[in-house]
Parts: structure tokens; C-alpha cells; sequence
């Protein structure tokens, strides 16, 4: 029962420290996932971006995302549809882009 207690509040707290990370971090926590991200890149507040995934996406230098903004590195629409495969994909953001 200790075990269990210990192991919830562990995964809470590291949990934490994760949304920490990537809300005053969040280009570092990118990069520390796999993303290839150039210079003078500014994330906004609360964007969301697939960290499971993020060696898949490249962000070029001059970029601006803006809050809000989601990043999603997969496409499961027919997974949904037609119980097909889901399908991921590079995403590359290109230089002195705005979203």
C-alpha cells in the first residue's frame, strides 16, 4: 500500500516538474524530446505540441508560435474512420514563420 502511495505521488510530482519545464522552458523541453529548433524561436503560453513525437518536428530560426497554438505530429482521422494505421509525419516550420 506504502509502495502505491509512493509511487502515485512520485509520478505527480515529476508530472509537475514536466509542466513546469515546458511552461517557462518550453524550447528546451523540445529539444530535450528530439525537436530540432533554430535561433530567435519564441513559444508562446499554453501551446501544445506532441512531445512523444517531437523528433519529428524541426522549427527553422525566427519563428514565432504564438499561445494557444497546437503542433500535432500525427494524423489518426482514418484510424478513427476506417480503423487504418495512424500516421505520423516530419513537420518542418519554416524560417521567419508566424503561427
Amino acid at each position: 500500500m506504502l509502495a502505491n502511495f509512493r509511487n502515485f505521488y512520485l509520478t505527480k510530482i515529476k508530472r509537475t516538474y514536466l509542466d513546469i519545464c515546458w511552461y517557462f522552458f518550453p524550447i528546451w523541453r523540445l529539444r530535450k524530446s528530439g525537436a530540432k529548433i533554430g535561433q530567435n524561436v519564441f513559444i508562446g503560453s499554453h501551446v501544445y505540441v506532441e512531445l512523444e513525437n517531437a523528433h519529428l518536428l524541426t522549427i527553422e530560426d525566427n519563428v514565432t508560435i504564438a499561445a494557444y497554438s497546437k503542433i500535432i505530429l500525427h494524423d489518426s482521422s482514418l484510424n478513427n474512420i476506417d480503423g487504418d494505421d495512424i500516421l505520423y509525419g516530419q513537420v518542418l516550420i519554416k524560417k521567419n514563420a508566424y503561427i
